[in-house]
């Protein structure tokens, strides 16, 4: 709204002059999309664009994650996903045929997919 009452330049005629000032800088944006070099004049730019680009818009905090957590989330993430889930498998059956004393432990099973799954 705020952008809208700057556009008002009669107080008698706020609709015309809102409407003038609005279609002028969208043409300006539509010619601008085309025109690539064109820096427009008067326009405020638009800094989602720069953001794009990897400039951060506040200030943030580093957060360091140890190893046994970083390997716990990646886990997480392939064991949720619904592409993994035929390769998840597929590991199971590995794992219990090169172990066959322990193929119908499934708790076993479980724990040796968590240590080599990631690897």
């Amino acid at each position: 709204m705020k952008i809208l009452k700057r556009y008002v330049r009669n107080r008698y005629r706020p609709e015309a002059c809102i409407i003038e000032n609005y279609v002028a800088e969208e043409v300006i944006e539509f010619c601008n999309e085309y025109l690539h070099n064109i820096n427009p004049n008067g326009i405020p730019i638009d800094h989602t664009a720069i953001d794009k680009y990897g400039r951060g818009i506040t200030s943030g905090k580093s957060h360091v994650v140890d190893i046994n957590m970083l390997r716990q989330t990646h886990l997480y993430v392939l064991r949720n996903s619904v592409v993994m889930d035929s390769y998840i498998e597929e590991h199971k059956e590995q794992l219990r045929s090169e172990n066959l004393l322990n193929a119908r432990n499934e708790i076993w099973i479980q724990n040796k997919q968590i240590k080599k799954f990631i690897k």
